[in-house]
């Protein structure tokens, strides 16, 4: 059973280097174990801090990649229950 979370920009952007303490995240999503909900807000921080970090095509790259997976979940808004 996958856990759902949520994963700050900041902290996803630096796993994706396989030598950051949190490159396991990003495992944990390829094997799907992790589910993440994604709003187009998020989805659009995601790309502006990738391509700050990166470059334009690492950003687009990482974001097909990221839409493919089936354990992403969109939605129109993002909601935390009480």
């Amino acid at each position: 059973m996958a856990i759902r979370t949520v994963i700050d920009t900041n902290v996803l952007v630096s796993a994706l280097s396989s030598k950051s303490q949190y490159h396991w995240l990003v495992e944990l999503l390829l094997e799907e174990k992790l589910e993440l909900p994604v709003t187009e807000e998020i989805l659009l921080e995601y790309e502006e801090v990738l391509k700050v970090k990166y470059s334009d095509n690492v950003a687009s790259n990482f974001l097909l990649a990221l839409r493919e997976l089936p354990n992403i979940f969109y939605s129109r808004y993002f909601f935390v229950g009480i």
